[in-house]
């Protein structure tokens, strides 16, 4: 006799609520990369390592898979695609941090945010995710404030305020951000936010919870 039960990932609470600490114990390493990129790529390692104990198979978390490609942006590859049990696209986030020495602008932000539209343009029913990482020196000052005047999303503490956070509007016609979670702490030097892309239309958030059902003989 065989006994099912069903469980629940909170995929985006999980990021958003301990993202952070592993970093904190990954400091010296984050410092230690050169640029950007590298910076991102090991954020992204630790995302993959935070959620891969929470799912059926670590097999079911993919970087770097293209979805789609679009006239005006290209080839779409978000920095990490969750797969379904059975086969599908359970999410797809984008991935920017501004710890160190990235070089992060605002129409790099907005770029992202315009492929996760893409995304849920071609797979309608996917948790298209929108995660920045940055350093509280870096993220909250007016040189940045000004820099980023023309960013499509806010991380200001107020945006994330309440059971039900004001929707944000893209560029994309019919498309807002939704935020979703986040970590930001006084005195905690590291903070996470995140938003979901979702269709005005529809706004109901599917990264609260990756569900799946386990069999056991």
């Amino acid at each position: 006799m065989s006994i099912k039960e069903a469980f629940e990932a909170r995929i985006a609470s999980v990021i958003s609520g301990r993202l952070v600490f592993m970093l904190g114990a990954a400091n010296g390493l984050t410092g230690q990369k050169a640029d950007g990129h590298k910076t991102e790529g090991f954020v992204q390692d630790l995302i993959s390592a935070l959620l891969a104990p929470l799912l059926p198979s670590a097999d079911l978390l993919q970087p770097s898979l293209q979805l789609v490609d679009d006239p005006a942006l290209g080839a779409c590859i978000p920095d990490l695609v969750i797969r379904r049990v059975g086969g599908g696209h359970w999410g797809a986030l984008e991935l920017k941090t501004l710890l160190i020495s990235d070089k992060l602008n605002a129409s790099k932000v907005n770029r992202d945010l315009k492929k996760l539209c893409a995304y849920k343009v071609a797979y309608p029913d996917i948790a298209a995710v929108f995660v920045l990482v940055g350093s509280r020196s870096r993220l909250f000052n007016e040189q940045r404030r000004r820099a980023w005047s023309g960013l499509k999303i806010s991380y200001e503490p107020m945006a994330f305020v309440g059971p039900r956070p004001q929707p944000q509007v893209l560029d994309t016609p019919g498309f807002v951000a939704v935020p979703c979670g986040s970590f930001n702490v006084d005195g905690v030097e590291s903070c996470v936010f995140l938003w979901e892309v979702v269709r005005q239309s529809d706004m109901t958030l599917l990264s609260t919870g990756y569900r799946f059902v386990a069999e056991m003989a």
